[in-house]
């Protein structure tokens, strides 16, 4: 396991990019206000902010529109790389509602501008089941 540390008096925050959680399916959170994926998108988005490792950058500057691609980066990535994005996730969500077992489920993407590739994909799905 690795751990960020800061050396010296500067220490450079690594800038991510959210290029959306797509909402795959289910109903809608009980107010109606938000789909699952705009919701986990509101909490990624929250924690980077609130992080001292981390900056939050607005992808949209680049180019890059929320949501709507597979486990494929966008051809513009490399555009927000060249100007100091170091990681960029992406992924959908979605919830199958069934009264005694709710489904949800998260495929989760990473682009890392370093190596531009995509780190994770299919291996980072999480299921989780509960009984209420």
């Amino acid at each position: 396991m690795s751990f960020l540390k800061p050396r010296g008096r500067i220490f450079r925050k690594f800038r991510w990019g959210v290029a959306g959680i797509d909402h795959v399916g289910g109903p809608e959170s009980p107010e109606g206000r938000a789909k699952l994926g705009s919701r986990i998108e509101e909490v990624l988005k929250a924690d980077v902010r609130r992080s001292l490792v981390f900056s939050l950058v607005d992808l949209s500057n680049f180019g890059i529109k929320a949501g709507g691609r597979g486990g494929e980066p966008d051809p513009s990535f490399k555009q927000a790389a060249e100007n100091g994005v170091s990681v960029i996730v992406w992924g959908k969500a979605g919830m199958k509602a069934d009264i005694k077992t709710p489904d949800v489920s998260m495929d989760g993407y990473v682009y890392d501008a370093g190596s531009d590739e995509v780190v994770g994909g299919n291996g980072m799905r999480v299921r989780r089941r509960w009984s209420g």
